[in-house]
């Protein structure tokens, strides 16, 4: 699709499972836990079994996510100066923000805080501590006149906690990371940020503001 492609018009969160009618006792193995098992589910698993149209879950987690969006370097220019005019915009569940633009340059400094104050995930604590959620995370160049114009993409993990764990180090606050950022398939730049995810309720005066600690730990995971 090129470069039409690249951003993400809308998000949609799916599981499949692809396998042999012998293996098929195994379907519901990847699908998070916290899920109603009705006599139909259970009977499903086998061979003959028709999976249901839909599975209830009755465990849902409720949380606050918050995105400690510091800096990026080495963007892809895209203004005739050779430089961009950098705005991210985080995606997460069902619910997206965006940082402040910067002007004139290819290593913006945001140095902001995003939060998306109430945020519904089903299934069990132990699975979302476990396979915590993508984030995603778009970089655009601001266009004065027309659409904004995309540079590239980072996938974020954040750092879970739990209502009852104390917020202390050395998990928290946590630091900040090097992500990197692809357009299609090549590299774009580096974005510098921190995420964490805070199973609600909890209280404000116990949270503290994520601290840039040297030397900044890598991570990557590829789109």
């Amino acid at each position: 699709m090129g470069s039409a492609g690249w951003t993400i018009q809308t998000k949609l969160q799916v599981f499949l499972w692809l396998g042999l009618s012998k293996h098929k006792k195994d379907y519901l193995k990847g699908l998070p836990k916290g899920y109603e098992e009705t006599k139909q589910l259970r009977s499903s698993s086998k061979p003959c079994g028709v999976p249901p149209n839909c599975i209830h879950y009755t465990e849902r987690q409720s949380f606050q996510l918050r995105a400690h969006m510091y800096q990026a370097r080495q963007l892809i220019g895209s203004d005739a100066s050779g430089l961009s005019d950098p705005f991210a915009r985080i995606a997460f569940a069902e619910q997206s923000m965006t940082t402040q633009v910067i002007e004139q340059t290819l290593s913006p400094t945001w140095d902001e805080m995003l939060i998306l104050k109430e945020v519904q995930m089903y299934g069990t604590m132990d699975d979302i501590v476990d396979e915590p959620p993508t984030i995603v995370v778009e970089i655009f160049d601001q266009d004065k006149v027309g659409k904004s114009e995309f540079i590239g993409r980072a996938l974020c993990r954040p750092v879970v906690k739990l209502s009852t764990e104390l917020y202390a180090p050395p998990k928290f606050p946590p630091r900040l990371e090097w992500w990197d950022i692809y357009r299609g398939p090549d590299r774009a730049g580096e974005l510098l940020a921190a995420f964490e995810l805070l199973q609600k309720p909890f209280e404000e005066s116990d949270l503290k503001a994520a601290h840039l600690t040297p030397p900044y730990a890598r991570k990557s995971i590829l789109p």
